[in-house]
């Protein structure tokens, strides 16, 4: 197989995990709830793939995980991919330019990412408009939802490097 060939089938691989790992976080009653949230998969596993390949790359991927996550959302259309793919093209840039790709790496650099993402979400849907359950949904649900998350970074990580490194050519 020539280089080409690996590198499409690689990006099919990542594509099909996406759709899975989209389908799982969309079934309710899959996994189990963990303080009454569910945990976000979708960026979980983008940054598990932005680990593996370059920016550009790495921000394609979060851009299709972000879509597929406003599908499922009742949020603005649009909100999930901006910050999926500034969050991926970041982490993408990093590993290539200035950091080593290990799992603690992948820790920190996708609980900065769901940080972000889950103070973003709470400022502009439930801050910004006034609610006034907004310091009780951060401390009660997005807390919880990004620990929850974290849960789930060793397995995207070891899973898409196993993917990375039996799908890249060696030649």
């Amino acid at each position: 197989m020539n280089f080409f060939t690996h590198k499409r089938l690689k990006y099919i691989a990542y594509a099909l995990e996406l759709l899975l790992v989209f389908i799982i976080q969309c079934t309710p009653n899959l996994l189990p709830e963990f303080l009454g949230v569910r945990p976000m998969l979708m960026l979980v596993f983008a940054m598990g793939i932005s680990m593996f390949e370059s920016e550009g790359t790495a921000m394609w991927f979060g851009l299709a995980a972000g879509l597929l996550m406003d599908l499922a959302s009742a949020h603005v259309f649009g909100f999930f991919a901006v910050i999926f793919t500034v969050c991926c093209y970041a982490s993408g840039a990093l590993v290539v330019f200035l950091m080593r790709n290990n799992l603690l790496t992948c820790v920190i650099l996708t609980l900065g990412s769901l940080l972000i993402s889950g103070l973003l979400q709470w400022f502009f849907f439930y801050l910004l408009w006034g609610d006034e359950k907004a310091w009780y949904y951060l401390y009660a649900i997005m807390l919880p939802q990004i620990v929850y998350s974290a849960v789930f970074v060793p397995v995207a990580f070891y899973f898409n490097r196993a993917l990375a490194t039996h799908l890249t050519d060696s030649d």
